[in-house]
């Protein structure tokens, strides 16, 4: 297996590994209904690496099938932040104060 090969491989395991994670955190979210605990800056800081990754495909000109793995984690990343809003609208309407950043 040439080097480039191997190299885009590893990548797309290491988006693997973290897109796998992703889903557990979108359902857990998601059930439990609240902002507590949960950093939106975190995620946005997440969503800037994907971006930053996405980037360095366009810039070095080797936009290939790797891309659409980074793609994929972006898009995992901004549900959980959509869920984020979410919960932190019913924390207000249940009068529930959120830990973490607020308005």
């Amino acid at each position: 297996m040439d080097p480039a090969t191997l190299g885009n491989l590893f990548e797309i395991l290491m988006l693997l590994g973290f897109a796998s994670a992703w889903p557990f955190n979108i359902v857990r979210s998601y059930r439990a209904g609240t902002a507590v605990g949960t950093s939106p800056y975190f995620m946005i800081i997440i969503e800037f690496a994907y971006v930053c990754g996405m980037l360095s495909k366009v810039a070095g000109d080797n936009v290939n099938y790797v891309f659409a793995f980074y793609v994929l984690d972006f898009a995992l990343v901004a549900i959980g932040i959509s869920i984020y809003f979410r919960n932190r609208k019913l924390d207000r309407m249940n009068g529930r104060t959120t830990i973490g950043p607020r308005d």
